[in-house]
């Protein structure tokens, strides 16, 4: 008896296909992919037991796994549909690494690798930064403001009188011939404001 389920394992074995769909090219971290994987059994013989591996590989989750083991009647094809999570950015590797038939009995057991892999890319996840308006119109506010700056020849800020520290280069001559005493240009310039923006790379 071993040796006819031998027999007919190694004639449905030579007759197994796999196939995987084609997935995109690219996908953003922490999504979903959809991998779907047809096994066919082209002989004429039944396939009691076949088993797909999937290909390993660090920073990918398989969300839901196909089954350990599945029959594949003669000239018919079963579905495995699975889906995949990236953990990190970067390019993986994702398909079946190999197939696995066996016996009737579960004695004899057959591999062969599957080269019907295929690369993506993931990219970052896109957050959209957001602000609470109080907080917008308080840093519009702040960055509107004016601050006078003492060796600046920016625009003027504002007009006053002469007083004996102020630097000579200040006084606004045209203004002060028509008054009875000196006037000071006083100068200012725009506040500048940084942000500071945080990635995760990984």
């Amino acid at each position: 008896l071993p040796i006819v389920s031998l027999i007919f394992t190694l004639l449905s074995y030579k007759k197994i296909k796999c196939k995987q769909a084609t997935i995109p090219e690219s996908i953003k971290k922490g999504d979903n992919l959809s991998l779907n994987i047809k096994i066919e059994n082209e002989s004429i013989f039944f396939c009691p037991f076949a088993s797909i591996k999937l290909n390993e590989q660090q920073g990918i989750t398989y969300k839901h796994k196909p089954r350990g083991a599945f029959s594949i009647n003669p000239k018919n094809s079963v579905l495995a549909d699975f889906d995949v999570i990236f953990n990190y950015r970067g390019y993986y590797t994702v398909g079946i690494d190999k197939l696995e038939i066996f016996d009737f009995l579960r004695i004899f057991k057959f591999k062969r690798k599957i080269n019907d892999k295929q690369t993506i890319c993931v990219y970052p996840q896109i957050h959209e930064l957001l602000m609470p308006s109080s907080i917008m119109n308080q840093e519009q506010k702040e960055s509107n403001k004016f601050y006078i700056i003492e060796n600046d020849n920016s625009d003027v800020f504002d007009l006053r009188n002469y007083n004996e520290h102020d630097n000579m280069k200040k006084i606004h001559w045209k203004l002060s011939s028509k008054s009875d005493e000196l006037i000071v240009k006083k100068y200012a310039s725009y506040e500048r404001t940084q942000s500071l923006i945080a990635l995760d790379l990984q």
